[in-house]
């Protein structure tokens, strides 16, 4: 299994606030500091992504409201229950991410053509930062 290196960060704070791209963030017990829907114990922490994935729907970076962009490694294939070393943080990959009615306003027809690659879900298993520019290394 090859590593791959944070190219983007995002956080969405509020309902209001859309969707904001930062170039540092918290891992804390309950997700990303910072982000709405951080909650402890919750499978759904953070929301990987593959670059490879957004290039092959044409898609943007925070398209698809990831939290972490990685470039090279595809996230989607991951097994749930690896761990990672993401930043000075550590997180377990836990289940996909189920395409929602949001995708199909980015582009009619996406939420069907993206299921199965709309990314993974990890949950933080010590806290850490993590940065644009750091890697994802398997442990």
């Amino acid at each position: 299994m090859s590593d791959g290196r944070v190219i983007a960060l995002f956080l969405s704070r509020s309902g209001n606030a859309g969707h904001e791209r930062v170039q540092e963030v918290r891992a804390t017990s309950a997700g990303l500091e910072g982000e709405r829907h951080s909650s402890v114990n919750s499978p759904r922490q953070i929301l990987l992504q593959s670059l490879e994935t957004l290039r092959d729907f044409d898609l943007e970076p925070g398209d698809v409201y990831e939290n972490v962009l990685i470039d090279g490694l595809q996230v989607n294939e991951l097994a749930e229950g690896l761990r990672f070393q993401l930043g000075t943080a550590t997180v377990e990959i836990t289940i996909p991410c189920e395409p929602c009615s949001q995708m199909d306003r980015l582009r009619e027809g996406l939420r069907k053509a993206i299921d199965g690659k709309r990314g993974r879900f990890v949950r933080v298993v010590s806290e850490g930062e993590i940065r644009v520019g750091d890697r994802m290394l398997a442990l």
